[in-house]
């Protein structure tokens, strides 16, 4: 178990650390906002989607950060509570979108 936490703990801090460089909001501009499908309407069928898999992302690091709080030590508690932080960043720009 201690294992899986481990890694579990790495990929959610690799997605919602991206959000520092960008993340969701720089996905919002580039293809929600912007005149991307104005320029490029048939990618309309990609973009859907994509939006769809943004949603399904943000309720499986719900569950990983979840794990991370149940199994945290102490000396990773200010980790957790910096990407719980920055998650519920990530989720109002997804929510945004």
């Amino acid at each position: 178990m201690r294992e899986l936490v481990k890694v579990s703990v790495s990929i959610c801090v690799g997605v919602i650390d991206a959000a520092v460089q960008g993340g969701v909001k720089k996905y919002r501009e580039a293809f929600f906002e912007s005149d991307y499908l104005s320029s490029y309407p048939e990618d309309k069928i990609f973009v859907d989607p994509f939006h769809e898999a943004m949603q399904q992302q943000i309720q499986v690091l719900t569950k990983g950060l979840d794990l991370f709080d149940s199994h945290c030590t102490e000396q990773l508690r200010p980790l957790y509570l910096h990407q719980r932080e920055m998650f519920e960043k990530m989720q109002r720009e997804s929510k945004a979108t």
